[in-house]
């Protein structure tokens, strides 16, 4: 999620997964290219079939990406999230009343098949009535290099939260620099005990 134009009164937020994208059409065209530039010989079922499964897969990535952008204002105490695709788009308002929190959820998954671990970062806004209404998801592979690098979604979180004046959260395994703060704090009050 990015945070565009914030000033007292308005902030805008927005998140659009162009990698997504831009993998869904490589499929894409790259299925429709062997399909129609290359003609094999023989087990042409099994080659045209392949094609067609590698080309739809693709077509249904490039349909399923979704763009949201929310728009926060402190005049009218309104929230407009805009969610578009390929297909449609459509436009939701909430009060700032009608928001609880927001939260990061965090989560880590381990591969079946021995490919790493792979966390995702998923952003929502919590209404008072239940409801849970995704703002961003996130993935990355894990690896030391990202241990010491900020949570995605984290700071724009945060900002949301403040900007509406509503708490923030995270849920999910703590990060590596949260668990440090975690030891150092408890290293301190031990300390200050003794």
């Amino acid at each position: 999620m990015r945070l565009l134009h914030p000033n007292n009164l308005t902030l805008v937020a927005t998140e659009k997964n162009t990698s997504n994208l831009v993998a869904g059409l490589i499929f894409l065209l790259i299925g429709l290219a062997a399909m129609l530039f290359y003609q094999p010989s023989d087990n042409q079922l099994l080659y045209y079939g392949g094609s067609a499964i590698f080309a739809i897969f693709g077509l249904w990535v490039v349909l399923s990406q979704k763009n949201i952008h929310l728009t926060l204002e402190k005049d009218s105490n309104r929230a407009t999230l805009a969610v578009s695709s390929v297909l449609a788009s459509r436009k939701y308002t909430y009060t700032f009343s009608q928001i609880s929190k927001v939260q990061l959820a965090t989560d880590l998954r381990k591969s079946s098949n021995g490919g790493g671990t792979s966390e995702t970062y998923r952003l929502f806004l919590l209404l008072n009535d239940g409801t849970t209404v995704q703002l961003a998801d996130r993935q990355r592979q894990f690896s030391l290099g990202t241990i010491f690098s900020q949570l995605p979604n984290f700071k724009e979180g945060q900002a949301i939260a403040s900007f509406v004046g509503i708490p923030f959260e995270q849920t999910g395994p703590p990060d590596f620099k949260q668990t440090i703060e975690t030891i150092v704090e408890a290293a301190q009050k031990t300390a200050k005990i003794k």
